[in-house]
């Protein structure tokens, strides 16, 4: 009886052996399927722009633009009931407050977001653009 066990035990385990290379290789790489993500597509991905925005300048964002305040003022104005959200915190940031500074900032959705630089500021922020 134990033979017969031991036995079977073995043949289940070269199975399960014979049969892993083909589920690893079943994947075709560069896929959806493919579980691997490249460093040079996640350095594209989150790649941020580096902007120094005088005092007086507005700025333009758009949904799912990310920023980052590094020094200065930056005051939102945006419609009524609308707001960004703090990824730092995790709560909104009304229209005609200041952006807290060294917080990830993202822009929720489409809505008319304009940032204004009350004092000269440096801003790192992905796929933003800036109008005068």
């Amino acid at each position: 009886m134990n033979l017969r066990h031991l036995c079977s035990g073995v043949l289940l385990v070269a199975a399960l052996t014979l049969s892993l290379p083909r589920a690893v290789h079943a994947q075709d790489p560069g896929t959806t399927a493919d579980p691997l993500v490249s460093k040079s597509y996640l350095e594209q991905l989150f790649r941020f722009r580096t902007m120094v925005v005088p005092a007086g300048e507005t700025m333009t964002v758009g949904v799912g633009n990310l920023l980052v305040l590094r020094s200065g003022r930056l005051k939102l104005r945006a419609p009524k009931g609308k707001a960004l959200v703090d990824l730092t915190t995790g709560e909104e940031i009304p229209p005609d407050s200041f952006l807290p500074a060294n917080h990830l900032i993202l822009v929720p959705d489409s809505a008319s977001y304009r940032l204004e630089a009350q004092s000269l500021t440096l801003l790192l922020g992905q796929g933003i653009g800036s109008e005068k």
